[in-house]
């Protein structure tokens, strides 16, 4: 099992599916090979979904002697063997149903295979072992959770925010109002006033959400408010209602954001694929964005540093930017060779949470792909457009 494919190797015959999306890191999946004797041919599942199905050819079967799970001698395949948990490995003789997958997806039981069974004692080489509950191994759909982010600027709380896969969120009641100020205090007791996803940059009075530019409904404001002030063009909120506010002021973001954050690392020359996928961790108002190896992306407390913590030594280290984030197309300064790039040169390194058939742009957001070069801007920076060439065909192509 890879980032990217199932791949199984059985009589010297390599057969393996690519995967539509790329596995998240730190999350248990539910892997299942199942054997047709009488077509010859394998079933791929994950999760309890039939990813495919690939046929054998024909041939003589040698009886095995030893069983080796999550290592391959590395004199045949170097850094091939598993990085990460390998949990409830059974070998049954028959094919399971669709619903014994089901039910062992959902983590409905754990019944042991009739040929191995995890349950059995196992010889341990260079591995370590840990007890994990089974509801732990099955997880819910991701939804998203309400977050805060400490005082900052309009700008910059929608960059955080929507950088991560996120919304800023606008109340359109004052019950919305007064739950998400609780909310927002349960979280930061500091935080009484608020940014709300709205704005009124192109045109007086005329308020849009920032993420779309959609023309807002009625909104709940504050009394008096808004007030006709000019340069109070971002939207904001407190325990009153709705109120403008000037864009570059100090308000507390509030943010709709995914249960698990997953970001891709680009232009690294990465070997293995694996290398590139890092999950975000909080712990209070800290972020860290922790690699499926021994890669890690921290804040020392001046910079971002990508860490090789198996080596001891720094990668690279964020270079000065307009937010001190290390989300989109940011200079790097690297810490050790890259590319054949010498340390101490800088590079750009992409950091987004876009996914295939998406263009990130440079401040971490994603548009559709096939908007990119399209001659219309669809980035909020416009980086959608940047860098294109206008091909001209002559009238007789064919």
């Amino acid at each position: 099992l890879s980032v990217e494919k199932l791949r199984v190797v059985v009589m010297y015959q390599y057969k393996y599916y690519l995967l539509s999306s790329w596995l998240r890191p730190h999350h248990w999946y539910f892997v299942c090979v199942i054997y047709d004797a009488a077509e010859n041919q394998f079933q791929f599942w994950i999760d309890g979904e039939l990813l495919g199905t690939k046929v054998l050819t024909s041939t003589d079967v040698t009886p095995a002697s030893d069983l080796t799970v999550g290592y391959i001698d590395p004199f045949f395949f170097v850094n091939s063997s598993l990085i990460g948990n390998v949990t409830q490995f059974n070998i049954w003789s028959r094919m399971l149903t669709p619903q014994e997958v089901e039910d062992f997806s959902l983590c409905r039981g754990s019944p042991a295979g009739d040929v191995i069974a995890w349950r059995r004692e196992w010889e341990f080489r260079n591995a370590s072992r840990h007890e994990v509950e089974l509801r732990n191994l099955c997880h819910p759909k991701m939804s998203r959770l309400f977050r805060v982010f400490p005082p900052m600027t309009f700008l910059e709380g929608a960059y955080l925010c929507e950088s991560l896969g996120g919304l800023i969120p606008t109340p359109t009641n004052l019950s919305q109002v007064t739950l998400m100020v609780a909310q927002a205090q349960a979280l930061i007791p500091t935080c009484k006033v608020m940014w709300a996803g709205v704005t009124e940059d192109s045109t007086e009075g005329e308020w849009r959400f920032h993420s779309d530019g959609r023309l807002a409904p009625e909104l709940p404001w504050a009394v008096d408010e808004p007030n006709g002030l000019h340069y109070e063009n971002c939207g904001g909120f407190e325990a009153e209602g709705v109120v403008d506010d000037q864009c570059h002021g100090s308000r507390c973001p509030s943010c709709f954001l995914a249960s698990e954050v997953f970001l891709t690392l680009r232009g690294s020359c990465e070997t293995f694929v694996h290398n590139m996928k890092f999950l975000m961790t909080e712990e209070g108002d800290e972020r860290t964005f922790v690699g499926y190896g021994d890669y890690r992306i921290v804040n020392n407390g001046t910079t971002w540093v990508w860490e090789d913590e198996s080596a001891k030594e720094k990668v690279a280290s964020l270079l000065p930017s307009v937010y001190n984030y290390p989300m989109g197309r940011r200079l790097w300064q690297l810490e050790r060779p890259m590319c054949g790039q010498p340390s101490g040169e800088a590079r750009t390194l992409l950091f987004s949470v876009c996914r295939p058939g998406e263009f990130s742009c440079d401040d971490g957001t994603c548009v559709p792909l096939d908007v990119r070069c399209d001659l219309k801007y669809d980035c909020r920076d416009h980086t959608d457009e940047s860098n294109c060439s206008l091909v001209r065909l002559p009238s007789d192509y064919k």
